[in-house]
């Protein structure tokens, strides 16, 4: 039943967590608790499978191994990476494999281990180990329990590729929306990165949570996005809209906030920042658009880059000026337009990053 029990505590952190790092960590020691050893590690296969390197290595001396990679067929872990068995070794001073090579570099010393290969769908992984049982002797009831870790083990790996792996998809995907929204004008080059950029300061320095954070950082980028649609009759057919749907008071500007709406809606990873979008152009005293929301009422993020605007617009509209009068020309102007179209909060939070960090 403690085994059991242990099992499970693994593969609920599984569900909790997609940071491989923490997750194995947990996994390797786990296992170093549950087989009663000195010490355990996971290695992972590098991509050519011809070199295994540490991914966890717990116990005393596990710092000073972690830093190795280990060629595959050298070694016991070796061995086992290159054969895909599993071995117990009740003794390492009889088995030809062992090398000792960790065990000098480190000063522990390893007298038993049992090391198994982690599969995920028959693709190998890596192999995990566990060393010098503290009493007793191992047996196939360990072997049997490690294999058990070493399935939860390549589940989190997979888990965590797969994870890196949409990154890196809506990473591009964010990247080419961004350079879209650059080729709709010259007013437009730079601005989506620059906009992401500003926006972080004076959304850390209000002390945004993470998750607000998160979300600040994809609306700021994509807030224009809008415009790509606005011009398109054709893409505004596949999405089911009619110029009639988004004439809100005949302000062109809620015009690109509500298609910028519905052109991400539908993508999780954009969920929280689409109010921030639609809302980009409320003004703090209400005479903003589409809703004409005010105040606190006003997503956060969106005051934000309320603000991000008027620097944009004002760096555009004055770009042949020299650098120190156009950062006094958009100081000026983002004062004046405090309290009306721009949240105080927002504007002593960017007047507090020029003055500090010389950000414009």
């Amino acid at each position: 039943m403690i085994e059991a029990a242990s099992l499970f505590e693994v593969a609920e952190e599984l569900t909790s967590s997609t940071d491989l790092d923490t997750v194995l960590q947990k996994i390797g020691l786990s296992a170093k608790k549950l087989l009663n050893c000195e010490a355990s590690s996971i290695m992972l296969f590098d991509e050519t499978r011809k070199n295994l390197y540490f991914k966890v290595a717990t116990g005393d001396k596990g710092k000073a191994v972690v830093r190795y990679v280990i060629p595959t067929g050298v070694g016991i872990a070796g061995w086992v990476g290159q054969n895909l068995e599993p071995v117990v070794v009740e003794d390492t001073s009889k088995d030809p494999r062992f090398t000792g090579q960790f065990d000098k570099s480190s000063g522990f010393v390893t007298r038993s281990l049992i090391c198994v290969p982690m599969f995920f769908k028959g693709e190998p992984l890596g192999v995990l180990e566990v060393l010098n049982k503290t009493e007793g002797r191992f047996d196939q009831r360990d072997l049997a329990l490690l294999n058990s870790v070493a399935s939860l083990a390549s589940i989190a790996v997979n888990n965590a590729r797969r994870v890196e792996e949409q990154r890196n998809f809506f990473a591009h995907i964010l990247e080419v929306l961004a350079l879209a929204i650059e080729s709709i004008g010259p007013k437009y080059v730079g601005r989506p990165w620059r906009s992401q950029r500003l926006a972080a300061y004076v959304g850390r320095r209000l002390g945004l949570a993470a998750k607000d954070l998160a979300n600040l950082a994809h609306a700021s980028l994509l807030y224009d996005v809008g415009f790509l649609a606005a011009k398109n009759t054709r893409y505004l057919e596949l999405l089911n809209i009619s110029f009639s749907q988004l004439k809100v008071d005949g302000h062109k500007e809620s015009l690109h906030a509500i298609l910028g709406e519905r052109m991400l809606s539908g993508v999780e990873l954009f969920k929280g920042a689409l109010p921030i979008i639609r809302h980009h152009h409320e003004h703090f005293d209400g005479s903003g658009h589409p809703d004409g929301l005010s105040g606190a009422a006003i997503p956060m993020g969106s005051r934000i880059i309320a603000l991000t605007d008027v620097v944009e617009d004002v760096r555009y509209e004055l770009r042949t000026i020299a650098a120190q009068e156009l950062k006094t020309r958009i100081i000026h102007e983002v004062s004046n337009l405090k309290s009306s179209r721009l949240d105080p909060q927002v504007v002593d939070a960017y007047l507090d990053l020029v003055k500090e960090e010389d950000i414009v």
